[in-house]
This record gives C-alpha cells, sequence and structure tokens, in this order.
C-alpha cells in the first residue's frame, strides 16, 4: 500500500493515495512512513488540519522525520493562506490629497 499510495500522488489521484496510506496505517499503526503518505496525500487535498494530525502522531514514534516535520509546516502554511484569502480594502491617499479606496485580492496560493 505504501509504494501505491507514492504511485497515486504522482499520477494526481491523492483521494487513491490517501486510502492506501490509511490501509498502510491500518495494517501497522507504527509503520511511520504510513503517517508520511497520509499527510501528503491530505495536503494535496488541502485539508490541512488533517495533516497535523497525521504528523503529530507520526511524530510521536519517530520524532525527528524530517518528512513528517516538512508536511506539518507545509500544513501550517496553507491554513495561513487560507486565513489571509479574500479581498482586502483600505484607504491611501491621492496624489491630489484626496482619499482612494484600495482593494487587494489575495488568493489562496498566495498570489494577488
Amino acid at each position: 500500500f505504501s509504494n501505491r499510495s507514492v504511485a497515486f500522488l504522482k499520477n494526481g489521484d491523492a483521494l487513491a493515495a490517501l486510502a492506501d496510506a490509511e490501509n498502510c496505517l491500518r495494517e501497522d499503526a507504527k509503520f511511520v512512513k504510513g503517517y508520511g503518505r497520509k499527510a501528503a496525500a491530505l495536503l494535496e487535498l488541502h485539508r490541512f488540519d488533517e495533516v497535523e494530525e497525521a504528523t503529530v502522531a507520526g511524530l510521536k514514534l519517530q520524532n525527528a522525520n524530517q518528512d513528517l516535520r516538512k508536511y506539518q509546516k507545509q500544513a501550517r502554511q496553507g491554513k495561513e493562506k487560507n486565513r489571509l484569502a479574500g479581498t482586502w480594502t483600505t484607504q491611501k491617499m491621492s496624489p491630489t490629497g484626496s482619499l482612494m479606496n484600495m482593494s487587494y485580492t489575495f488568493n489562496r496560493d498566495g498570489t494577488m
């Protein structure tokens, strides 16, 4: 299940990758790579809270696992981008001295 999970993810099928990662963990709840596979699939699905849950569970088994730490960081960044996404409006002084409304739209991918 572990290798197939990676293959599914590389082929763009995050749901199938997640299913196989969960099967890994059903077979062996101490299989640290299974938590990494699950976190990677969940990241692709933008399910950031669940990524954090998977990484915390895996890090309890292997605290120094760099892949899990990377996924955890990416989940936190994704949550922050979601928090900031939307349209923000502010006022700015024009060259003539009048106030102008300025609107900025931030997308979930971090672009404006």
